[in-house]
């Protein structure tokens, strides 16, 4: 596998998340969430056709889709689906902050093995920049669930999380060229 690989998976997410803007924007919160989880079970069976690999974090965060997405369906209320986002960012932060107490099973190295090859050292390195990134994240989707209307919150989950998150990743990503 190549490193091109990471952007093209960044892009899959891209696309559905304005597919959700979108299917927003043009109906409601609910029939985006439907498509969400139907698209998700569909990018799952692509990464696995395309890629022949399973993605670790698709497969959580699809989980979550699912689950969060059906009971926001299921009980008309749009707080789960919202709250899936926090929810997939601090388990992946707590994940790369108790792995990295075990230098050996970093979970960071778990998700991106299939992609990148590191050290183990630098691959610490990286799993603590991203328990940050992954906290910092989820406590902004809370501080913008709580505190703005669903519509912006969908406009920042496509503009800004999107902005900030590639910020992060070509930061990373210059990282981990500069660490091979």
């Amino acid at each position: 596998y190549n490193n091109n690989i990471f952007f093209l998976l960044f892009m899959f997410d891209l696309f559905f998340v304005i597919l959700f803007f979108i299917l927003f924007k043009i109906s409601d919160i609910y029939t985006a969430t439907f498509f969400a989880i139907l698209s998700n079970v569909l990018i799952l069976f692509l990464n696995r056709l395309i890629f022949r690999i399973y993605n670790k974090k698709l497969i959580i965060s699809s989980l979550l889709i699912i689950i969060f997405g059906g009971i926001t369906i299921i009980l008309r209320d749009d707080i789960f689906i919202k709250l899936k986002t926090t929810v997939i960012y601090f388990i992946f932060s707590f994940l790369c902050f108790l792995t990295s107490f075990f230098k050996k099973n970093i979970f960071l190295k778990f998700l991106i093995s299939p992609f990148v090859s590191l050290s183990n050292v630098n691959c610490y390195k990286l799993n603590k920049s991203f328990s940050f990134y992954f906290l910092f994240m989820g406590l902004l989707n809370l501080y913008i669930v709580y505190n703005f209307t669903t519509e912006f919150w969908i406009n920042f989950k496509l503009f800004g999380f999107s902005f900030i998150t590639l910020f992060f990743l070509i930061f990373n990503y210059i990282f981990i060229l500069n660490k091979k």
